[in-house]
């Protein structure tokens, strides 16, 4: 089936590339979901292989699925490279709520899920906490957590994310921007506001908007929403099993359900960060969050 893209402008009038994947034929819809990709990452990352990878495995589960590149990356430009220009606080505060209203404006009827997967599924939950009436049902987290030194319990885990940073920040401001894919270590460039603020949070020991006017771990308080909070075994620095269960515990008001992806699990294999949405061997996964994604909208009586 041929590609249909949407543009959603953003609450600052950046336009948004959406990829819409229809609900398999036949099938009566079970809601409306959208999809956002990790950092230095494009939407082409939650539908390996294509056709039959996550966002695929949801549209044939009967779900309209629109997967978006945000703000500076994939089609969603102008790009790092191009002079884009953005922060962690546009993201949160503009790009999410701003798709979560389109998405629910073309189907008013059906209950909305947000699957974010790194970058998209912390940022949801931000945004969640401080941009009031988001018209959200649930949330897939896959591979979240924030790096800051009160959710690290590991010294030496800590002084490894430290260590990732220097270079991170580094190029970024000799640059202008994060080269990654110059650098082979990632498939869309970074803007150098946005890696800012990750040196920020971690010097700071506070996950918040760069102005300091918005504390987004305190606001994970406010979140309600069921949430299904994934993460993969062989993810050691990212977002280990550890630091994503500190991570979602801040979300007090909200009911949370934790799977590790492992070869111990019924899964079958140890998930690092990236192949928990690009590996084959996640289909069984995939099919997974479908269901859970069904069965939590059904017991909320929102499907």
């Amino acid at each position: 089936m041929s590609e249909i893209v949407f543009t959603v402008n953003s609450m600052d009038g950046w336009r948004q590339s959406v990829a819409y994947h229809a609900p398999a034929l036949g099938m009566q819809p079970r809601g409306a979901l959208w999809m956002g990709h990790a950092m230095m990452a494009n939407r082409r990352s939650l539908d390996r292989p294509v056709g039959e990878g996550l966002a695929s495995t949801l549209a044939a589960a009967g779900f309209h699925v629109y997967n978006a590149d945000i703000r500076g990356h994939g089609e969603s430009g102008p790009l790092a490279s191009e002079s884009g220009r953005w922060s962690y606080d546009d993201i949160v505060l503009k790009d999410i709520p701003a798709l979560s209203h389109w998405v629910k404006e073309r189907h008013p009827d059906l209950p909305l899920v947000v699957v974010g997967h790194s970058l998209v599924g912390h940022g949801t939950l931000a945004s969640l906490g401080q941009v009031p009436g988001q018209p959200v049902d649930a949330v897939v987290s896959v591979a979240s957590n924030a790096w800051v030194r009160q959710l690290e319990r590991s010294p030496v885990r800590w002084m490894r994310k430290r260590a990732a940073l220097v270079p991170f920040i580094g190029i970024s401001r000799a640059f202008g921007y994060f080269p990654a894919r110059r650098l082979k270590v990632g498939s869309e460039d970074e803007a150098r506001a946005y890696v800012e603020q990750f040196d920020q949070w971690a010097s700071s020991d506070r996950w918040g908007s760069a102005d300091g006017t918005r504390d987004y771990l305190a606001g994970l308080a406010k979140v309600t929403q069921p949430v299904l909070a994934i993460s993969g075994a062989a993810d050691t620095l990212l977002c280990p099993t550890r630091d994503c269960r500190a991570f979602h515990a801040r979300l007090r008001n909200a009911p949370v359900t934790y799977w590790e992806v492992s070869r111990h699990s019924r899964f079958g294999y140890d998930a690092n960060h990236m192949s928990l949405v690009t590996s084959k061997r996640g289909a069984r996964l995939w099919q997974e969050i479908a269901r859970w994604t069904t069965e939590t909208l059904a017991a909320r009586g929102a499907a």
